[in-house]
């Protein structure tokens, strides 16, 4: 299950963090759902890529290479997207302690429903691993 748990959010997390990165100064009409939707795509085909190069530079140590390349890559961006949040969050006048106005922040009115969504995506591809994965088991029944 962990395994399972793994692969399936780091490579969101991931392609979030790079979608996040690079669509900074693109307006885009729905850009949480973009997101949400663009996520596993661009965070699996990053990580292939990385456990590509890898494979070409040490194929004995590929493995090990791979988890600290990720990690590192991932957090890399997580402090720039947070570095650059904080700024954008302090142009804009608002200040976490102060007042936390949630009818005008559209990410708080979204996140209800991007954790829904989420919550979805998950279970539908644990079910569908599931069914798989019994389903050569009932044939011998």
């Amino acid at each position: 299950m962990m395994n399972l748990l793994t692969a399936l959010i780091y490579p969101v997390l991931l392609g979030f963090l790079v979608l996040s990165v690079m669509l900074r100064g693109i307006s885009i009409r729905y850009r949480f759902l973009f997101y949400l939707g663009a996520s596993f795509p661009t965070g699996a085909g990053l990580c292939s890529l990385i456990l590509f190069t890898a494979y070409v530079v040490l194929p004995a140590g590929a493995k090990q290479i791979s988890l600290i390349a990720g990690f590192f890559i991932g957090a890399v961006l997580l402090g720039y997207r947070f570095f650059h949040l904080q700024k954008d969050l302090r142009r804009s006048g608002f200040f976490w302690p102060s007042a936390l106005n949630i009818e005008k922040s559209l990410f708080l009115q979204a996140l209800p429903s991007g954790l829904a969504l989420l919550l979805f995506a998950y279970t539908l591809v644990t079910v569908i691993q599931f069914y798989t994965l019994s389903a050569p088991m009932d044939v011998f029944v």
